[in-house]
């Protein structure tokens, strides 16, 4: 196995097909590791200088990909080159593709060193966020990158999901879910459509309203759209974009915006409008959307970031999302106090939330 760096463009794109073939190959990928989701990240101009590490197996095939980007950032006052993964923060999770066919701990050995090779010219810092550890690949990457430097793999959040082969949901819950919306069907003309093509109308209102709970955040924000816009206009993408919504006539109720990959759904950016609030349209919507995949043969419904009540209410397991954090082993005194403080801070931070939770 061999290890090739790019920080080409032109030969990312030269690698889309095998890239692609690898993505649908290889066992337990995320749709964040999919390449046009990763182009859309590491080709805006904003974005950094981006590094693919791109790992052959012995015939010269692709077996791996793990895509990073290169940005400055103040940490504990002091500015430093920053490498993180190129999904961008826009993505839930931060995964890499790599071939069932080769052996796991030594390509991960191969690309941490290369990591570890392409410093002091590249970076200063590490700080790999959104490592679940659901995924084993992710999993393994945490663990021997981080037997090379120093530093530490440190918890951030929990992900919730439900895995339909197993009881989940609250029936008193979803009752109430049922009663309140009710009231709506009972008195308006309602059209509920789950999977469906994009529509651009609705996706502009989902727009609209989401920026008026959020102004400027997330979604509606001009370069999430932009990248949006591409991802539902890629032939190969389009076709994992998961799309529901709630009208009446004209006007919109609720939507989500998502995506469905390798028998998952990833419950990405749900919308309501607040017209419709008193009847909880959005937990409706997610109801019909979690009992039509479930009838579609689906395996796991992905809630994604966030530990919002009605997640748990709905979830049968629980995951965490880690960052790897730290400087390179033989880095400077200051870079290693510098990490440790900074490392510090972070458990702090977590033992006060976790404090405010339980109070």
């Amino acid at each position: 196995m061999n290890v090739e760096l790019t920080s080409d463009l032109d030969r990312v794109e030269e690698i889309r097909d095998e890239w692609t073939i690898l993505f649908n190959e290889a066992g337990g990928n995320s749709i964040f590791s999919h390449y046009d989701w990763v182009y859309q990240q590491i080709h805006r101009k904003n974005i950094g200088q981006f590094l693919v590490f791109l790992l052959f197996d012995n015939v010269h095939q692709l077996a791996g990909v793990f895509p990073f980007i290169i940005k400055y950032k103040r940490i504990m006052k002091k500015k430093l080159r920053v490498f993180s993964h190129a999904g961008g923060n826009i993505a839930d999770y931060s995964p890499f593709i790599l071939s069932d066919r080769i052996n796991r701990n030594v390509a991960m050995r191969k690309i941490s060193s290369a990591i570890i090779d392409a410093q002091p010219d590249t970076w200063d810092f590490i700080d790999i966020a959104g490592l679940n550890d659901r995924d084993d690949v992710s999993r393994l990457f945490a663990a021997t990158l981080v037997d090379m430097i120093h530093g530490k793999r440190v918890f951030h959040e929990n992900t919730f999901s439900i895995q339909y082969d197993q009881v989940y949901g609250e029936s008193k819950k979803i009752s109430d879910i049922n009663r309140r919306f009710n009231k709506l069907l009972n008195t308006s003309d309602i059209s509920i459509t789950i999977g469906d093509e994009v529509n651009g109308t609705i996706l502009e209102k989902m727009v609209e309203h989401h920026y008026s709970r959020f102004p400027g955040m997330g979604f509606n924000n001009v370069h999430f759209q932009e990248i949006i816009k591409h991802l539902y206009e890629s032939e190969d993408f389009r076709k994992h974009i998961e799309f529901s919504h709630i009208q009446s006539g004209n006007d919109f109720i609720a939507g989500h915006f998502g995506f469905r990959f390798d028998s998952r759904i990833y419950y990405y950016v749900p919308v309501f409008n607040d017209d419709y609030k008193i009847y909880g349209p959005g937990q409706y919507l997610l109801m019909k959307m979690i009992e039509y995949y479930r009838d579609k043969g689906y395996s796991r419904f992905d809630f994604l970031r966030g530990g919002e009540e009605y997640k748990k209410n709905w979830a049968n397991t629980v995951y965490g999302n880690y960052s790897v954090v730290g400087v390179p082993a033989n880095a400077s005194w200051l870079h290693k106090a510098i990490t440790d403080v900074y490392l510090l801070r972070h458990e702090l931070s977590q033992c006060r939330n976790t404090s405010i939770t339980k109070n």
